[in-house]
């Protein structure tokens, strides 16, 4: 049997100019910080593609949906939780969301859903009356920030709201919802005259 070893903390206060620079040099060791030239992307050639893919796939999904400019985080969040789960050349074809998590678990597509999909969330018994619907409609935007739930828009209530039971109808977007309103309404028209 080998003997214990103990290492010992410093029994003085420390500070650090920047906010996590004493945890990440007790982890790290020391931080190097390693700065480029302002306004020369090609310094940091990698990020910069990177995040020129991103802003590229925001913008396809919003202007393929018509959505209004102000849903860009939501859409970013989606487009990069897609980006996690498959393969990269960067990491030799291996998935950046096995990479994060040391191989441990087995990666799922079943959650995944179409960006701007039709979708109808199940509401709860306390938050409506007897003969009120036991759905509302809601377009999806993205997924939940654990591995349960998604985040999806109400377009009456003009709220993001989050929800596990939820059905997807992934052939329709929210394009179809107008069709719909309009349909509803000349049928409601008719049986009033």
């Amino acid at each position: 049997m080998g003997k214990q070893h103990r290492v010992t903390f410093n029994k003085y206060a420390q500070r650090k100019e920047q906010v996590l620079d004493l945890v990440y040099s007790d982890v790290w060791c020391m931080i190097r910080h390693e700065q480029s030239v302002p306004k020369i992307p090609q310094h940091n050639g990698l990020a910069e593609r990177m995040n020129r893919t991103i802003i590229k796939k925001v913008r396809c999904m919003l202007s393929y949906l018509n959505l209004p400019k102000n849903f860009w985080g939501e859409t970013l969040c989606a487009s990069i939780q897609l980006i996690n789960l498959f393969p990269t050349t960067i990491l030799e074809g291996k998935v950046p969301e096995e990479v994060w998590n040391g191989g441990k678990k087995k990666i799922s597509y079943k959650h995944l859903r179409v960006f701007g999909c039709r979708a109808f969330v199940h509401v709860p018994k306390d938050e409506g009356t007897k003969l009120d619907n036991k759905s509302k409609q809601c377009v999806f935007l993205s997924y939940g920030d654990d591995k349960f739930g998604y985040k999806l828009y109400d377009p009456i209530a003009k709220k993001v709201i989050r929800s596990r039971d939820v059905i997807f109808f992934e052939e329709q977007t929210i394009k179809d919802f107008n069709k719909d309103v309009t349909i509803m309404l000349q049928l409601s028209m008719e049986i009033m005259r």
